[in-house]
């Protein structure tokens, strides 16, 4: 059901911006907040092994404060720190008859991103970077998710006069793309979802005066 929401949001949001009177600010500092809870998450292995059984996906919470730093109109440097919370249950391929329910899976992250954020015709953006994370839950039963995994995505942002920002950020993250496990072909955590956040420009009443 949240799936389908996603294009109507989108919609939604795209008629909104347009809406708007908005420019990509200069040398700017931002500092905001966001959340993602619609998407889906997954573990994987570079290499799948034979019997291990698949976790599905059974909702997750991420909360993040961010700073953007613009070096141009078009530019900008942006870091911050999250917490994610991720809730999976294991699926060992039994059929449905036999099938039992398999203890939920609880991790936690503390990430922090280092991104490049690139704006483009006015009301879009790209941002790729990396993810510098620690597992901070206390479980056994997949590789302990501590690393620095990637990320990018595609957004839609609004600037307004007062200068609060707001964006809607289509991603993708993955974890532990280089592991600190030890362990070869480690576990990996896989999130996609949409990112919606609220900023202000820290500098903008020096820029009125």
């Amino acid at each position: 059901m949240k799936i389908r929401l996603i294009p109507i949001v989108l919609f939604l949001w795209g008629n909104f911006l347009f809406s708007q009177e908005s420019n990509t600010p200069a040398t700017s500092r931002i500092l905001g907040i966001h959340f993602s809870s619609l998407g889906h998450n997954q573990v994987y292995q570079f290499q799948s092994l034979e019997g291990a059984p698949d976790y599905e996906s059974d909702g997750f919470l991420v909360l993040g404060l961010n700073y953007m730093h613009y070096f141009n109109d078009g530019l900008a440097l942006e870091t911050g720190l999250e917490y994610g919370s991720y809730r999976l249950t294991p699926d060992h391929g039994l059929p449905s008859g036999m099938a039992t329910p398999g203890k939920a899976l609880d991790i936690s992250l503390m990430a922090l991103p280092l991104v490049v954020r690139a704006h483009f015709w006015k009301y879009f953006f790209l941002n790729a970077g990396v993810l510098f994370h620690a597992d901070v839950s206390n479980h056994n039963d997949i590789d302990a998710q501590n690393g620095i995994g990637g990320m990018a995505g595609l957004g839609l942002h609004c600037n307004f006069s007062s200068g609060v920002f707001l964006f809607a950020n289509p991603y993708f993250n993955t974890y532990s793309l280089l592991s600190f496990s030890g362990i070869n072909n480690a576990q990996r955590l896989l999130e996609t979802g949409f990112r919606f956040g609220i900023s202000y420009e820290l500098n903008r009443n020096q820029q009125i005066e």
